[in-house]
């Protein structure tokens, strides 16, 4: 079965869907994908307005900025949808890089900081 239509299928079934992809990518290619994953098409969907790929939240990559973000942001502001903040990965060698420490804390501690700024509008 392939992945679109397990996501189908949970739906109908009442579940949850979170498409744990960790997307981003440049400004318009982040839209792109925000809005295949997250936006709601009407006609589409019929009586039930849905996304291309059918989830209710998708995860994110923060490690591109704000450029990347915000897209999925917006979309997932538009459809009532929900998006999930990359902040810091729990494989062994994420610390290489995530746990420098930076003005006094490690770095996954700043990329939160600026995963709340980014949420408050929403």
């Amino acid at each position: 079965m392939a992945l679109q239509e397990t996501a189908r299928h949970a739906r109908k079934q009442g579940m949850i869907v979170i498409f744990d992809g960790k997307r981003n990518d440049i400004g318009s290619t982040a839209e792109a994908y925000a809005n295949a994953y997250l936006s709601v098409d009407e006609q589409r969907a019929g009586d039930e307005a849905s996304s291309a790929w059918e989830v209710d939240a998708i995860t994110i990559n923060t490690y591109l900025g704000s450029d990347g973000v915000n897209p999925f942001l917006e979309a997932a502001g538009h459809s009532e949808k929900g998006v999930f903040a990359l902040v810091r990965t729990s494989n062994p060698s994420a610390g290489e890089f995530q746990d420098i420490v930076a003005d006094g804390k490690p770095l996954y501690r700043h990329v939160a900081d600026r995963v709340v700024d980014w949420a408050e509008r929403y």
